[in-house]
């Protein structure tokens, strides 16, 4: 785990947990996108303009200052981004996959013949025109191997079927765009950070976990960096292992410890004796992540309860009871009298 350092426009440091598969989580959207925006500026090609002063080397990594280079990065801020990817067209990563793998073939004297039957079929058709008051002449556009994957290679995304990207689901979208980086990155390693901007809009969440889970696995085989944003309740990848890489950005930002001192906390503070299970404390976590320092939430009284712990950890506000175990309503009670 590292720690990702980004100054927002006042130069004040918003402070992050990063790793291998990072979440920003949370309802306050303006803060998530500058930090996705800057990630996405700082780690490209992006020129800044003048108005943009304030993003020009504003990223670090564990206090270091990084180039610009430090990653490849491919950005998805919606699924237009991420059906582009998948288009056969000049600087979408489907035409750079399907030329860096045609280029491995050497197809050079089959353009050859390919020419020479344009050049046949071209001066066939100049016998043939016969226009008096103007000189038409034909003339050959010599044809390489992009021309011909531009203009003669149709793209079906289904077995047997010819159907476009529309008829695709977003789940199989998102999981071709992932697949894709892998495939270039097989052909060219890179240390690669993939941002994947609000997807929790447009998959269900059951897909949103197994594509989460994909995503672990991959940045254990690759030198790959994930960073998704959500914030629906339940579009959330919780287990022990990466709980450390997850930021909630509202009122406050919240960057949770290792899994083991987090449970400790949480058992120290609870308003009554009560073992803390692991797999329990991240089954209530979840209906209450994204609520983590903001002012406003609701929740059931057990998930209120390790709410309370945390924002109370961080000083921060919130409000709201459901009915509760009578020490867990005294403990709500007495926070909130204090605020």
């Amino acid at each position: 785990m590292k720690k990702l350092s980004i100054k927002d426009f006042r130069g004040k440091s918003i402070e992050l947990n990063f790793g291998s598969l990072t979440q920003m989580l949370g309802y306050d959207g303006e803060k998530k996108e500058y930090i996705i925006e800057s990630l996405r500026k700082f780690f490209s090609k992006y020129k800044y303009d003048d108005s943009e002063d304030y993003y020009t080397n504003n990223v670090s990594i564990d206090d270091m200052e990084i180039g610009r280079n430090y990653f490849q990065t491919h950005y998805a801020s919606n699924l237009s981004d991420i059906e582009d990817d998948l288009k056969n067209a000049k600087s979408t990563m489907l035409n750079e996959y399907l030329l860096k793998q045609i280029n491995d073939f050497d197809l050079s004297n089959l353009v050859d013949q390919f020419n020479e039957y344009i050049d046949l079929i071209i001066e066939k058709i100049n016998r043939g025109v016969s226009i008096e008051s103007l000189d038409v002449v034909l003339s050959v556009k010599p044809y390489g191997i992009e021309d011909v994957i531009k203009n003669n290679l149709k793209i079906s995304f289904e077995d047997h079927e010819q159907k476009n990207l529309n008829y695709i689901s977003n789940y199989k979208k998102i999981l071709c765009f992932l697949e894709l980086i892998e495939k270039l990155n097989q052909i060219n390693p890179k240390k690669r950070l993939i941002i994947l901007n609000n997807i929790d809009r447009y998959i269900k969440q059951n897909e949103f976990l197994r594509i989460m889970e994909l995503m672990e696995l991959k940045s254990k085989e690759n030198d790959f960096f994930y960073v998704v944003s959500s914030s629906i309740e339940g579009y959330c990848y919780l287990n022990p292992f990466i709980l450390q890489t997850i930021n909630v950005i509202n009122d406050t930002t919240y960057s949770f410890p290792p899994m083991e001192i987090f449970r400790k906390y949480v058992e120290n503070h609870y308003p009554y004796y009560k073992k803390i299970d692991t797999n329990d404390l991240l089954d209530k976590l979840k209906p209450v992540i994204h609520k983590i320092g903001s002012k406003e939430n609701y929740l059931n009284i057990e998930s209120q309860v390790i709410l309370k712990i945390l924002n109370e950890s961080e000083k921060t506000i919130n409000r709201g009871i459901l009915i509760p175990n009578i020490l867990e309503l005294k403990y709500i009670q007495e926070k909130q009298k204090m605020v």
